[in-house]
């Protein structure tokens, strides 16, 4: 096997490790958004935020056991109006959340879409991500907060989502599926070539260089793959121009040579 080749397979083959293990690390990570929560089923408890950056946190996530509907048709969902959470302590907060001050607020669906923080019974006004589990979401806390502990009550049993750690799992799911396709992508290219050069190409030894002299004492570069045949000619002779032998004699008077 030529050299060339072996480097394209081994590449190849690294390649597709790697993008096994980066698919792998992804997997794992999307597979914790299933079960999100820092606490379960609980109504008074302290979470610990540890913003690495310093810019403030997103915050937490309240979610309660019920349905989006409105029986007594208020405008708000029913149940925001039988769920009170009081938080009872939270760090400082940053500047670019001067709104709620890490104080609870209510927030039924997803601020990203619906563009409200509020319970109003709009059907965009809706968070399904754990409907499967019959959980809904009643609203947030601890916006922008800095690091430190948040500590909560609530009137009836809440799950808990540390909302960035969520995104960050998500994020990082992702990133970590994409790199790994596209390095599985590149180690299959690198495969096909190498295996393509391996069976359709000559081998190393076969390709040898070396100097042979031509027969006028030129030195030229040969390899030891086939070459053409090609037929060469004797060198030509030099042509003699004929000379007459010396004769004697004398010239008559019509132009003829008289020898003596």
């Amino acid at each position: 096997m030529r050299t060339s080749v072996k480097i394209l397979l081994g590449i190849g083959g690294a390649l597709l490790v790697g993008a096994i293990a980066l698919m792998g690390v992804g997997g794992s990570r999307l597979g914790e958004l299933d079960d999100p929560f820092i606490l379960r089923e609980v109504t008074n408890g302290t979470i610990m935020l540890h913003d690495e950056d310093g810019e403030g946190e997103l915050g937490v996530s309240f979610w309660v056991k019920g349905e989006y509907i409105d029986e007594d048709d208020d405008g708000i969902w029913d149940h925001c109006n039988s769920t009170n959470i009081s938080i009872i302590s939270h760090p400082k907060t940053a500047n670019w959340d001067d709104e709620y001050d890490g104080e609870f607020y209510y927030e039924a669906g997803k601020h990203e879409e619906y563009r409200y923080s509020n319970c109003k019974s709009d059907d965009k006004n809706r968070n399904l991500d754990q409907n499967h589990r019959g959980l809904i979401k009643v609203g947030r806390a601890c916006l922008a907060c800095y690091a430190g502990e948040i500590e909560f009550e609530s009137n009836t049993t809440v799950w808990v989502t540390y909302d960035d750690e969520v995104l960050g799992d998500l994020f990082s799911g992702l990133g970590g599926f994409g790199a790994g396709i596209c390095s599985l992508c590149c180690g299959l290219i690198f495969l096909i070539i190498g295996l393509i050069m391996q069976f359709t190409g000559t081998d190393d030894a076969g390709a040898g260089v070396g100097m042979v002299m031509t027969p006028d004492g030129q030195m030229v570069m040969t390899t030891n793959a086939p070459q053409p045949q090609m037929m060469t000619a004797a060198p030509a002779q030099a042509i003699q121009p004929m000379v007459q032998p010396e004769q004697s004699g004398d010239m008559n008077a019509e132009g003829w040579f008289e020898p003596k």
